[in-house]
């Protein structure tokens, strides 16, 4: 599973404490949206960090280690000053930092939870899908690698995902700054949380390093060198490494900078567009069989973008399945597998394969051949539902997970389960589904999360009637279709 570093420095330096065997301890900030960050004086602050614990974690904190190390330690701290404390609680500790910005509310609460389970992530380490495996992403401003994390399938084929940018953002709001407005993200106060937010994942990402776990490392690649720099680190530590090239022509890109929230000056837009066009062929020959490049030009229209970026992300998908599923070949990962597994007594080893798509069995499903298989396109759907309610329907929206859903069509096309999941990530139509959870309409989609992620909550229409009274309505629904396993339209079966 995977970790996004924002940093390049970041990952450089986590690794070369790992190889150096320096310890890493995990802290994980509370969300600012949980506690109040401004505080007039010194002592409320304090006392809303004790009462945030106890509501956030169900930590209270010990008497005794306020009055040692609060009411007891060092005065509060002046203007540019921070008092930093590690508070001992029943279920945990706490680090908490006041700092005095000065102003009408002058100290700044921050708060973490200091995490000690780390066996949890070595646990995931050994048993994670992509141990061992990071895919670099590189591509310039504008170039939608964003909206290609989430086609290629990198979070659902078993990879974790931690943005700093997003954590940017939310504080910039927090804040009352403007996230669209460059005079605020590189204003002192913007910068300054800028710093904060990579704090807040580098973090997470000490741990994830130190247990193995997959990476997705996201740059531009404006800078070769350094991105090189961290492929060779990680793979000194055992990793294999793989690199998703964003492709897009320097109209393409300089038109989403305008669209995008954080906009950049287009001057600084053509400099990075160029530095990442010179880099390409370096990387290619870092990365080797292990480089692709997915084109995410404009193509004028709309259809024409999605019909694009379908084809591309397919081909870039099938390409990361195989990389992150596959097991690792370092004998230094091998080695380290071995030496974990061996220490907490785990005898057999994680599945590491290549990805088998899972697909009902007959008896799994009630046994419906594809073109007996009732269609219903969405933008029928209002029509749908209207007859179905004029039938004795109440339909209910349902966020049910892929595992608790079940089939009734008993064949399906393994390539358009494929085409699913390069999809994922977007915003497709709900699942139809049964009072006995059987499901009507949409058994691909299903059957890509079910594979990807199957304790994922689907969007699911429920109908307040058994399949079998569902199933003869939705058959004989007028604008209902019928096709085969070429996907042509053939005749509506009898009644």
């Amino acid at each position: 599973m995977s970790n996004l570093f924002r940093n390049p420095d970041d990952l450089v330096d986590v690794v070369r404490q790992i190889l150096s065997g320096e310890t890493i301890k995990e802290e994980v900030e509370l969300d600012e949206s949980k506690y109040d960050l401004y505080h007039r004086d010194f002592s409320s602050a304090m006392q809303h960090a004790y009462k945030m614990a106890k509501k956030n974690y169900g930590i209270t904190i010990d008497p005794k280690e306020i009055d040692d190390k609060v009411a007891t330690g060092p005065r509060k701290p002046s203007e540019g000053k921070t008092n930093k404390y590690r508070l001992k609680g029943d279920k945990g500790a706490v680090q908490v930092q006041v700092y005095n910005k000065g102003g009408s509310k002058p100290f700044e609460l921050n708060m973490y939870k200091e995490e000690v389970e780390f066996e949890e992530y070595l646990e995931e380490g050994v048993n994670d899908p992509a141990i061992f495996k990071a895919v670099f992403l590189a591509g310039g401003p504008g170039s939608g690698k964003s909206f290609i994390v989430g086609k290629t399938g990198l979070v659902n084929i078993g990879m974790k995902l931690v943005n700093s940018d997003d954590e940017f953002e939310r504080r910039l709001k927090n804040a009352g700054l403007d996230k669209s407005n460059p005079d605020d993200i590189f204003s002192p106060q913007g910068q300054a949380l800028r710093g904060k937010a990579k704090k807040t994942t580098a973090n997470k990402q000490d741990m994830y390093i130190k247990g193995r776990l997959g990476l997705v490392i996201d740059g531009t690649g404006k800078d070769s060198a350094k991105m090189i720099r961290q492929q060779k680190d990680l793979e000194k530590m055992g990793y294999d490494t793989a690199m998703i090239f964003v492709d897009t022509d320097l109209e393409t890109a300089l038109v989403r900078n305008k669209e995008r929230d954080r906009k950049l000056p287009d001057d600084e837009v053509k400099k990075m567009h160029r530095d990442v066009q010179a880099n390409k062929g370096k990387f290619k020959s870092a990365f080797g069989k292990n480089f692709t490049i997915v084109d995410n030009t404009d193509q004028g229209s709309k259809a024409a973008n999605l019909k694009l970026a379908e084809r591309e992300t397919l081909v870039a998908y099938k390409k990361m399945v195989k990389f992150a599923k596959s097991a690792p070949t370092k004998q230094t990962a091998k080695n380290w597998i071995e030496n974990e597994k061996s220490r907490r007594g785990i005898k057999e080893a994680a599945e590491l394969d290549e990805f088998k798509m899972k697909i009902p069995g007959e008896k799994e499903t009630m046994g419906i051949v594809r073109d007996k298989m009732p269609q219903v396109a969405a933008s029928d759907y209002p029509e749908f539902f209207e007859y179905l309610k004029q039938n004795g329907a109440k339909l209910v929206k349902k966020k049910i997970s892929a595992e608790d859903l079940k089939p009734i069509q008993k064949e399906f096309a393994k390539v358009g389960v494929e085409k699913e999941i390069g999809r994922l990530g977007g915003k497709p139509k709900p699942l139809i589904s049964s009072s006995d959870r059987y499901i009507i309409d949409g058994h691909h989609r299903w059957l890509a999360v079910l594979n990807t992620t199957p304790k994922a909550k689907m969007d699911v229409i429920e109908v307040n009637m058994p399949m079998k009274k569902l199933l003869a309505l939705t058959v004989a629904f007028p604008k209902t279709t019928f096709k085969d396993n070429n996907n042509k339209t053939v005749p509506r079966p009898k009644l």
